[in-house]
Order: C-alpha cells, then sequence, then structure tokens
C-alpha cells in the first residue's frame, strides 16, 4: 500500500512539473513568440490568393534579380496588395491557435489572407502574410514572414515585414510603407520567420539584407 502511495505521489507530483514548465514557457516571451510563429504559419493559407496570383500571371522563378521579370512579378504582387488593403491596427485581443483560444502579446491577432481580403484592411503582420503568400502562390520558395521591431534612434517597436531571397540576399518588402525598394533597412531587426511550409529564429539578429 505504501509503495502504490508512493508511486502514485511521484507521478503527480512528475505531472505537476510537467504542467509548470508548460505553464511558464507558455508564459515567457520565448513561449509566446512560438506561438504567433505556430498562428503565422496557420493562418499563411496560399489557397487563399492562388486566383489573384493567376489574375496578375505572376511567375517567379529563382533565384530572383531586382530588376528581372521574376521582380517584376514580386513588384505587382506588392503594390496590388498595397492597393487593396487599408492599414488598421488590431482591436481584437483573442487569437485562436490550434482550437484553443489565447491571449497573446497584448492585442496582436493574425488574420488569414481571406480574412484580410474580406475586410480590406488589416495591421503589419496581415498585410506581409498576405503578401508571402502571393508570392508563394506566383512560385517563390525562398519568401517569409518576418517578425520582430522596428528601430529609429532611441525607439523602437514590435512589426513585421515580408522578405525575398534575391540574389544579393534577403530583400525586405514591407507593405506598410507602400514603396517596394524598402528605405532605412539597418532599421529591421527580425527575431524570427514563418510561411506556409514552417518557422524559425533568426539567432537573436536579423539576417543581412539587400
Amino acid at each position: 500500500m505504501r509503495k502504490d502511495y508512493a508511486r502514485t505521489l511521484i507521478v503527480l507530483l512528475l505531472a505537476f512539473s510537467f504542467i509548470y514548465v508548460i505553464w511558464s514557457y507558455a508564459n515567457s516571451t520565448t513561449g509566446r513568440v512560438q506561438m504567433l510563429l505556430v498562428l503565422g504559419q496557420e493562418t499563411s493559407r496560399v489557397d487563399d490568393v492562388k486566383a489573384i496570383a493567376d489574375q496578375l500571371v505572376l511567375n517567379i522563378k529563382e533565384p530572383v534579380a531586382v530588376g528581372d521579370d521574376s521582380w517584376r512579378s514580386v513588384e505587382d504582387a506588392y503594390y496590388w496588395v498595397v492597393a487593396h488593403v487599408a492599414y488598421r491596427p488590431d482591436d481584437n485581443t483573442v487569437v485562436t491557435v490550434l482550437g484553443e483560444r489565447w491571449v497573446l502579446l497584448e492585442n496582436e491577432r493574425f488574420k488569414s489572407p481571406a480574412e484580410t481580403l474580406r475586410d480590406g484592411a488589416g495591421d503589419c503582420e496581415d498585410m506581409a502574410i498576405l503578401l508571402t503568400c502571393l508570392l508563394e502562390a506566383g512560385g517563390a520558395k525562398n519568401v517569409r514572414t518576418v517578425v520582430g521591431v522596428y528601430r529609429t534612434g532611441t525607439e523602437q517597436h514590435g512589426h513585421a515585414w515580408t522578405e525575398i531571397l534575391t540574389s544579393t540576399g534577403w530583400q525586405i518588402l514591407d507593405p506598410t510603407t507602400k514603396w517596394v525598394n524598402t528605405k532605412n533597412a539597418e532599421s529591421y531587426h527580425g527575431v524570427a520567420w514563418f510561411n506556409s511550409g514552417g518557422f524559425g529564429w533568426l539567432e537573436g539578429r536579423r539576417e543581412r539584407v539587400a
């Protein structure tokens, strides 16, 4: 009887420890970002924009070089997003990740391309997800949505943008600037990335962009 009691107690302690570790991770900054990455991949639905890619006749072949035919497709996709989606901050503090509802990073809510197109508006990550998916639908494989911070002097704020790999490196595409040739590339500091195929970390610093 004592052995059974001790065994049960050990199992309960192990279960409690496991739950505590998971809870602590989920409530840490790293855990929250990881959950955002899962959500980002889940909402990166390329099928939502295949018809638009076909309509724009996007034909992206890699490696992409700024100024070539593939880059012109990139520009067409970029300016289509800029023309059809207005910038609007989130107003909902609740998100759904794999069927569960969570409050993440204050009021962040990632929308799928279909939701952004339906609303005709979205914030930085919504516009970036839409653009990334549109470029994927157009044939790009080395393209990703990046989440991180934008720094200007002593100020910084959370931000998201699209990057595509070109012959000279990762090129920033930020639909919120409304200009495909992003200025102040040194102000963009990526932490992690995602697209329809997966997600990952940028090891504490953004990779060099063209």
